[in-house]
């Protein structure tokens, strides 16, 4: 019996990498995003872009997947932020990826998209708003979110030049985020319990 239940945990194992995607711009199919087209992120104006989204259900974050590419330098670096959103804008953040290079040159073909898995795991909320944005590194470095290509008009929000955040609407930057499925969870605490019973 101890070793039917091993058999049914290790099968848990496995299915604990399903996950849950709670936002999803990108297309299904190749190219997932605008190629040529973006919101600009750095350049001499510190131009720095938010897309503001709801999760459909709520769990804590696995990852985020983003199509962000540099115009220039090659290797131009951004940082990446996940906040809290109120009013439309973001207010405080939660989670960062800093130091994070690009995949590919912007404009020139497609790229996959940057994956950003989350060690602080925050709890996302299907009742709550938040943000994600995208800043430059170093100063004049340009790089471009690059925008959906499904048709996805929604709230966003933008800062220039170290200004306050300002909440506006449009085509929001491709994006992607992941929660572990509840269910494959919930079976595998289950299935510890019973075997520690045994």
């Amino acid at each position: 019996m101890r070793k039917v239940l091993g058999a049914v945990v290790l099968g848990l194992l496995v299915n604990v990498a399903a996950a849950q995607v709670v936002f999803n711009n990108f297309a299904a199919g190749s190219p997932y995003y605008n190629v040529g087209t973006g919101w600009t992120v750095g350049t001499a104006s510190g131009w720095l872009p938010a897309n503001i989204f709801k999760p459909s259900a709520s769990g804590n974050l696995d990852y985020i997947e983003l199509a962000v590419t540099y115009v220039t330098p090659a290797g131009a670096k951004v940082n990446v932020r996940l906040w809290d959103s109120a009013g439309g804008v973001p207010t405080t953040q939660l989670e960062q990826w800093l130091n994070i290079t690009p995949l590919g040159q912007f404009g020139t073909e497609f790229w996959p998209p940057l994956k950003l898995t989350s060690v602080a795991k925050p709890l996302l909320s299907n009742a709550n708003d938040y943000a994600v944005s995208v800043e430059i590194v170093n100063p004049g470095e340009w790089s471009v979110w690059n925008q959906n290509n499904t048709g996805d008009n929604g709230p966003r929000a933008y800062k220039t030049g170290g200004g306050p955040w300002t909440p506006t609407s449009g085509t929001r930057g491709a994006m992607r985020v992941v929660i572990p499925e509840p269910a494959t969870l919930g079976l595998l605490a289950l299935s510890v319990l019973a075997l520690r019973r045994r």
